[in-house]
């Protein structure tokens, strides 16, 4: 091809074109060839010479380079790939679980929503009125003034539940087991035994203490 966009002629009528850029339409190949053509031998007249545009890029991708200029103000990176989405997960931190204790013990309310156990009652007494409370659904109330009965009426519920011996543990709470209790123990715990309410609320809750886990000691570095 000379610089006039017209063909070169081999001297046999038929123009060679030499070096095709790639991605050119192949009229003998019925559709687009990667790579560069090193030599076609084309009959004269039957495809113009400037049909071959050497060197320059298809609209489409002409388009796309202008459009990544103008977003990169002129600083286009080496690597104009756009970056892959990182997939990211949020969500709230679970809130903290309430322990065996904390919160147990309030002031004495006018009306509880829910039935109310005096444990000044007797171990009989109390213990009838925890098994029906264990299998119904909204909790109970307890009501004592004594830090002791208190931890017995702990201790008494939660064998209520695991279906041990509700008197003895009135009389012999298990304190190691009460503290070692897990999570969804404590929990189960808390939704049947609702608060202990006393006029004397430190006071019980201060008997309660014996029931929190102990903290485990600070090491050293």
């Amino acid at each position: 091809m000379d610089r006039d966009g017209r063909g070169i002629d081999s001297g046999q009528g038929q123009h060679r074109v030499i070096g095709v850029h790639a991605g050119v339409a192949d009229p003998f190949g019925g559709g687009r060839r990667e790579g560069r053509i090193r030599s076609h031998a084309l009959p004269p007249g039957l495809v113009p010479a400037a049909f071959y545009q050497l060197g320059k890029p298809k609209l489409s991708e002409s388009v796309r380079l202008c459009k990544h200029f103008d977003r990169y103000g002129g600083n286009v990176p080496h690597d104009s790939t756009a970056p892959e989405p990182v997939p990211l997960t949020l969500s709230m931190p679970a809130a903290p679980r309430a322990g065996l204790t904390d919160g147990l013990v309030r002031p004495l309310s006018e009306a509880p929503a829910a039935p109310v156990l005096d444990a000044a009652a007797s171990d009989v007494q109390v213990a009838e009125f925890l098994v029906v409370a264990a299998h119904s659904v909204g909790g109970f109330v307890a009501r004592t003034d004594s830090g002791e009965r208190a931890v017995a009426v702990v201790a008494a519920t939660v064998a209520a539940l695991c279906g041990e011996d509700i008197r003895r543990a009135l009389t012999h709470p298990d304190l190691e087991f009460l503290r070692g209790l897990a999570p969804a123990a404590v929990e189960a715990l808390r939704e049947v035994l609702l608060a202990i309410e006393s006029e004397t609320p430190d006071v019980v809750a201060k008997a309660l203490e014996v029931l929190q886990t102990p903290s485990p000691p600070a090491t050293g570095r």
